[in-house]
């Protein structure tokens, strides 16, 4: 069991890390006095290469308490709970940031430059186009009702009566 005091006094933290197979399970509890209390409970669990596979945190203060569940599925996929899946983070490896900027450096350039060609702008413009239906314009003109826009000084001097809706010929 590690136990610290936390940057910003009065606060304590203390985990539990225990190390196996490449991977790990770590659990801990953070806790802050002023200016307004709070607790923080975490577990984080990791597969072979210390890949997170689940995150859970529980947060709570004197009238408020949040929590959160992340999954990361064999496929790569994350799941919350509240929130369900998490397309946007397919294929992440880690929940935590500086983690995961650290691991990106062992990423094959010639592998990632391959997924970006497949992924940049001018594949998703393309692709966008491809989506494109042709839409035949109406021949006939539309009327739309519109408001006309009146500034605050102008009502000094005119009567309600004067301010009514327009029509415009399009």
């Amino acid at each position: 069991m590690l136990m610290w005091q936390g940057e910003a006094a009065p606060s304590l933290e203390m985990a539990v890390v225990e190390l196996a197979g490449g991977g790990l399970a770590a659990r801990g509890t953070a806790i802050r006095a002023a200016p307004e209390p709070w607790t923080v409970s975490y577990r984080l669990e990791t597969s072979d290469r210390f890949v997170t596979s689940s995150l859970s945190v529980a947060a709570w203060g004197a009238d408020w308490a949040r929590s959160l569940e992340l999954w990361r599925g064999a496929d790569g996929g994350w799941t919350a709970e509240p929130g369900g899946p998490l397309p946007d983070l397919d294929g992440a490896l880690d929940c935590d940031l500086a983690a995961a900027s650290r691991r990106a450096l062992d990423i094959d350039p010639a592998a990632c430059r391959e997924r970006a060609l497949k992924s940049g702008w001018d594949v998703c413009s393309r692709e966008f186009e491809s989506n494109l239906e042709r839409c035949e314009i109406l021949a006939q003109p539309k009327l739309i009702l519109a408001s006309r826009l009146v500034r605050e000084s102008a009502l000094d001097n005119a009567s309600s009566s004067s301010i009514r809706p327009s029509r415009t010929r399009l």
